[in-house]
């Protein structure tokens, strides 16, 4: 059975929303209607956040892995695969940083725009 970890609402009453096994859909709040599902991550989604400024969904999964999406076309336009040793339990994304947490004990401020991470020691 599928099970709903995460979800997001944004000023137009779309929903964003996370579920197990690995794939986000989007969701039309006011027609109950799935909009497109997105695909990436190998395993559990644990967190995602939506800026509405520049339209992308970032999530971190217990893939390890932080991918971002542009919610208007449904594309992935930048996968982290290789800032965390342990699952991804936090994102948050600023302009053009997104910071993350892990169980591996580090914080991460990854430049979106340069497609690079440098993580911080807590």
């Amino acid at each position: 059975m599928d099970a709903c970890l995460r979800i997001l609402f944004d000023k137009s009453a779309r929903v964003l929303a996370s579920f197990v096994p690995p794939l986000r859909q989007l969701w039309d709040a006011s027609s109950a209607r799935c909009e497109m599902t997105l695909r990436g991550h190998g395993s559990t989604v644990m967190c995602l956040h939506y800026d509405p400024a520049t339209h992308r969904l970032v999530s971190g999964g217990v893939d390890k892995t932080v991918r971002a999406w542009d919610v208007r076309t449904g594309r992935l336009v930048q996968t982290y695969a290789s800032v965390h040793g342990g699952a991804v339990f936090a994102v948050h994304q600023l302009g053009d940083h997104i910071v993350t947490g892990s169980s591996d004990g580090k914080v991460c401020v990854l430049n979106f725009s340069a497609g690079r991470g440098a993580p911080r020691e807590p």
